[in-house]
């Protein structure tokens, strides 16, 4: 709870001293595991996400097998993304904590606790249902072979429908809707709740450190060293014997595993829990690095 609440704050922080016309932040990654990737709207290519990441409306998020990541918006609402799901985040600020927010799941699945909403909103959309809430606990998944939408609430209650009707599921009560069919309702199992939500915690973390800080020549190489963190314990971890990737977020740097060839990103082997990157500027600006691994959350420098 306190994490969330200094996250929020952040949030919030942030948005303050950005200009009205562009705040359009609404949400941040508070938690992943593996390799997240997010595009911003109107943009095709995906790069790699990091834990703290603001999220703006129309970005796009994309999880591929074994990875998850646990997003907060603004007004305290919380959403993880299960794996193999590749889903929209638009969202509009009704007053100073309230949303008007809408999901588009695409393919997959996603797990949401949404705060009471007030004059806000919080919506989420499948090709082939929507499901609107006011402040409740419930899961929704697309398939998107079987043109299906399920929908599990387990705390609350959910509208949900299509164009052609719509039911009101409470606690402990799912639902479905395909293509050109009427959504029908059903009681649920205890046993049949989701569990994943349940289990998506990093295993570890990562930990960068420049050989050199400030200011740095143009075209001269300097060594980024990598610790391995166990994410529960907080303390190194040299057990791991792994690859991680290392990427950047502009043509501006380049990264190299050994110092000799050079590109936007590098594979970098860690033993017994260390390991290095090497890193150059082309150009003057800031550009940053992101390193990942599986079962790792990610982490920008």
């Amino acid at each position: 709870m306190i994490m969330r609440t200094k996250l929020i704050t952040f949030i919030f922080l942030f948005v303050g001293i950005t200009l009205y016309g562009e705040a359009r932040v609404v949400a941040a990654i508070s938690s992943m595991k593996g390799n997240v990737q997010i595009r911003e709207a109107n943009k095709r290519k995906y790069n790699t996400a990091y834990k703290g990441q603001m999220i703006k409306t129309g970005d796009w998020v994309k999880t591929d097998k074994n990875v998850f990541v646990a997003i907060v918006f603004l007004d305290g609402s919380n959403v993880k993304i299960q794996s193999n799901t590749e889903i929209e985040i638009k969202s509009s600020r009704v007053t100073a904590k309230e949303l008007k927010t809408q999901m588009y799941i695409a393919e997959g699945q996603a797990w949401s606790k949404v705060s009471q909403q007030g004059n806000g909103e919080f919506k989420i959309k499948t090709p082939t249902a929507v499901a609107s809430v006011k402040g409740t606990e419930f899961d929704v998944e697309f398939d998107d072979l079987a043109e299906s939408t399920t929908l599990t609430v387990l705390e609350g209650s959910v509208e949900f429908g299509n164009d052609l009707g719509s039911v009101l599921a409470g606690a402990m009560e799912g639902a479905s809707a395909s293509k050109d069919e009427v959504p029908t309702e059903y009681k649920v199992a205890q046993e049949d709740l989701p569990q994943w939500q349940n289990s998506t915690d990093p295993e570890w973390e990562l930990q960068l450190s420049p050989d050199r800080t400030g200011k740095q020549p143009v075209n001269q190489p300097m060594k980024v060293s990598i610790q391995i963190i166990n994410a529960k314990t907080k303390e190194s971890d040299n057990s791991y014997n792994s690859e991680i990737q290392v990427s950047v977020d502009s043509d501006l740097l380049q990264v190299s595993n050994d110092g000799s060839t050079w590109s936007n990103n590098a594979n970098v082997t860690i033993k017994d829990g260390k390991g290095t990157v090497h890193i150059k500027g082309g150009d003057e600006g800031k550009p940053s690095i992101v390193a990942t691994a599986e079962n790792s959350e990610s982490i920008k420098l």
